[in-house]
C-alpha cells in the first residue's frame, strides 16, 4: 500500500465515533423526511388506502408506485422501507460500512417501484434463518438481506396473481420468500467470480439467475406472470427538491466532518472502484457522504439532461447513485459509462428520454469500475454493449427481479473485461490504473471475497 494510503486508511479508522453513529441517523432521518413529505402530497386516508394497495399489488417491473395509487403512497412506502432497513441494521449489530450505506439506499429507491413490507419481510426471515443454521451472527449477512427484496416481486406475484385461495396463497408467498432468503447468500458468494467484481451490482446479477430459474419452473407448470408498465408521468418538482434535500445534506454533512476540508476526495478519485472498494473504511465517513451527494446530483442532472421525467424507476437509479457513491463510485468512473450510453442511443436514433433507456443510463453505472480500471473509451464501450443487452435480459425473468439492469451488467463486465486484460497484456490498452501498473506500482489485483459474499479489492496501488 502507498504512503498516501496508509495515511488515509489510518485516519478513517480514527475517526471518533460521534461520526460513525451518524450513519445510522442520517438515513433513519431521510426516510421520516419522505413520511412526512408524503402527507404534503396526499391526505392521510388516501396515503392509508394507497398503501394497502401497494402491499396487496403484484409489483413486478415496471410498477410504479406514483401511477398505482399516488405520489404520497409511494413516499409513505419509500421512507417506511427505509426506517425498516435502517432498524434492521441496528437491532443485529452490523457495523457501518460503505456496503451498508449501498444497501440501504437501495432499499429506499426500490421501494418507490417494487419494494414493500408485505415481500421484503418474508426475505428478511430466510436470510435469518440461514445464519440460525450456519450459527452466524445475523449481522454478518444483514446486507444480503437488504440486496434479496430485489427479487421482493416474486413473492407479490406469488400472492395476488396466481389467483389462489387466500388461506394458500398467502402461506405459499411466504414459502417463497423464506426460500429467496435463504438460497441468496452462497450464490452472492460464487456469482461474484463470473464478472469478478467489474460490475458493482453482484446482487443484481445474482437475482436475475435466481430469478429465472424460479420463473421458469413456474412457467413450467403453467403459471403465468406478465411484465407491465405503469410509469408516473405527473409533476415532479417537489420530488426534486426532495431529491436536492438529500444530496445537498450528504454534501454538507460530508464537507464539515472533512473538517472544511477535501483534500481526501481527490485521492477517492484515483480508486477504480472494483466492487468491494468500501470508501468509509478507506476514506472516511465524510468524503464518502460528500461523494454520494456528488454522485446523486450527477445522476439527477444525466435523468434531466436527457429529456427524463423524475418518476420511480428513475429515482431508484438516482437513488443507487448516490448510495454506491460509498462503496465504488465517483465522478470519474461513472461519467464515461454515462456517455457511452447517451452517444449509442444518439448514434442508433433511440429516444434518449425514455424511461428505460434513462434508467438503463442510471443504473448502468454498476459498471464503473471498467471505466475506473481500464480508462475512458473502456467505460464508453461498457456502458453502449450494456444499453444494448439490458433489454433482452429482461424476457428472462418475467420482471420479478427488480435489479434487471444489474443482471445485465454482470453479462457485459464478464464479457468486457477478458478481452480488456487481453489488451492490457500487449500493451496495447493504457487506462489510468493499468498504466500505473505497468509503470511497476503492483501487478493486476485479484478479487477477494468478503464474509457477506460481496466481492472486494484492495485499495487502488495497494501492492
Amino acid at each position: 500500500m502507498t504512503d498516501a494510503h496508509a495515511a488515509l486508511s489510518e485516519s478513517a479508522e480514527k475517526e471518533s465515533p460521534e461520526k460513525a453513529k451518524i450513519g445510522y441517523v442520517l438515513p433513519f432521518s431521510y426516510g421520516l423526511l419522505l413520511i412526512v413529505a408524503a402527507f404534503f402530497y396526499n391526505s392521510p386516508v388516501e396515503i392509508l388506502t394507497g398503501f394497502i394497495k401497494i402491499i396487496t399489488s403484484p409489483s413486478q417491473l415496471m410498477t410504479d408506485y406514483m401511477v398505482l395509487t399516488s405520489v404520497g403512497a409511494a413516499l409513505f412506502n419509500t421512507g417506511l422501507m427505509m426506517c425498516l432497513g435502517v432498524l434492521l441494521l441496528v437491532v443485529s449489530h452490523t457495523p457501518l460500512n460503505g456496503g451498508v450505506f449501498a444497501a440501504l439506499f437501495t432499499v429506499m429507491g426500490f421501494s418507490s417501484f417494487g419494494k414493500n413490507p408485505f415481500n421484503a419481510l418474508p426475505i428478511f426471515c430466510g436470510v435469518y434463518f440461514f445464519t440460525r443454521l450456519l450459527g452466524i451472527p445475523f449481522r454478518e449477512k444483514a446486507t444480503v438481506a437488504l440486496y434479496g427484496t430485489g427479487l421482493g416481486p416474486l413473492v407479490s406475484a406469488v400472492a395476488f396473481v396466481l389467483e389462489l385461495p387466500p388461506f394458500l396463497a398467502l402461506p405459499l408467498a411466504f414459502a417463497v420468500g423464506l426460500l429467496i432468503g435463504f438460497v441468496q447468500s452462497p450464490l452472492l458468494t460464487s456469482f461474484s467470480r463470473f464478472h469478478r467484481g467489474y460490475s458493482l451490482y453482484n446482487a443484481g446479477f445474482t437475482n436475475g439467475i435466481a430469478g429465472m430459474i424460479f420463473i421458469s419452473f413456474m412457467s413450467y407448470i403453467g403459471c403465468k406472470i406478465d411484465k407491465i408498465s405503469l410509469v408516473y408521468r405527473g409533476p415532479s418538482i417537489g420530488l426534486a427538491v426532495l431529491l436536492g434535500l438529500v444530496f445537498a445534506s450528504l454534501m454538507l454533512i460530508g464537507f464539515f466532518f472533512e473538517g472544511r476540508s477535501l483534500r481526501r476526495y481527490s485521492q477517492l478519485l484515483q480508486s477504480s472502484g472494483r466492487a468491494g472498494s468500501d470508501f468509509m473504511t478507506q476514506y472516511g465517513h465524510g468524503i464518502s457522504l460528500f461523494n454520494m451527494g456528488v454522485c446523486g446530483f450527477v445522476g439527477m442532472a444525466y435523468a434531466l439532461l436527457m429529456g427524463g421525467q423524475l418518476n420511480g424507476p428513475i429515482i431508484a437509479g438516482i437513488m443507487m447513485m448516490a448510495g454506491f457513491g460509498a462503496n465504488g463510485k465517483h465522478l470519474r468512473n461513472i461519467t464515461p459509462v454515462l456517455l457511452g450510453l447517451a452517444l449509442i442511443n444518439v448514434l442508433t436514433g433511440h429516444d434518449p428520454t425514455w424511461t428505460s433507456a434513462v434508467i438503463a443510463g442510471l443504473f448502468g453505472t454498476s459498471l464503473a469500475p471498467i471505466a475506473g480500471e481500464y480508462g475512458t473509451l473502456a467505460g464508453m464501450v461498457a456502458g453502449a454493449l450494456h444499453m444494448t443487452l439490458v433489454g433482452v435480459v429482461g424476457n428472462l425473468h418475467a420482471g420479478v427481479v427488480l435489479y434487471n439492469n444489474g443482471f445485465s451488467c454482470g453479462f457485459i463486465a464478464a464479457f468486457l473485461v477478458p478481452w480488456l486484460e487481453l489488451l492490457e497484456d500487449h500493451g496495447w490498452l493504457l487506462g489510468r490504473n493499468v498504466s500505473r501498473r505497468l509503470a511497476g506500482r503492483g501487478g493486476r489485483q485479484p478479487l477477494a471475497l468478503k464474509g457477506d459474499g460481496n466481492p472486494g479489492e484492495r485499495p487502488s496501488g495497494a501492492a
